[in-house]
């Protein structure tokens, strides 16, 4: 057994060519797989866009973000939910437990964000993207810009 092992050190060259030889053997492998062999993953997930000119990223926090992801967090099934909020935007990423019916939660999600941004009298805009990952958005914006966001605040 040493003598094999030996062959290879002493001839590192050798060695070097043949593992690059493996590597590329392996990338073309992976490459020449058909696309009909990899398995359709899809996994329930929603994302919701509030965009408010004029607001600063507290109150959208505190008047947005907030009583969304409280609204959000009540639907079943629900896996994680993260938010960011920055000036005149908040983001919401809803993701559900995988084998959900993500259609059935994304109308849930819908039907929780109107309800929860009845208050601040805000459009609700539905868009729906459906290519290989199946992307699902609710976009809110409103006009009155920090008219509606400190009367809500307060």
């Amino acid at each position: 057994m040493q003598a094999f092992t030996r062959f290879f050190v002493d001839r590192w060259q050798f060695t070097l060519v043949l593992f690059v030889m493996l590597f590329g053997l392996g990338i073309q492998s992976v490459m020449s797989i058909p696309k009909s062999e990899d398995p359709i993953v899809s996994f329930p997930g929603v994302g919701v866009f509030v965009v408010l000119p004029g607001a600063d990223a507290e109150q959208m926090e505190r008047v947005i973000a907030i009583p969304i992801e409280t609204a959000l967090n009540g639907l079943e099934d629900v896996d994680q939910i993260r938010s960011t909020s920055q000036a005149g935007l908040a983001s919401i990423a809803v993701s559900f437990v995988y084998g959900s019916d993500p259609e059935k939660k994304y109308d849930e999600v819908v039907r929780e964000l109107g309800d929860a941004l009845e208050p601040l009298k805000l459009r609700l805009r539905v868009v729906k993207a459906e290519s290989d990952g199946r992307a699902y958005v609710a976009f809110a914006s409103g006009d009155a810009g920090a008219g509606n966001v400190a009367r809500a605040a307060q």
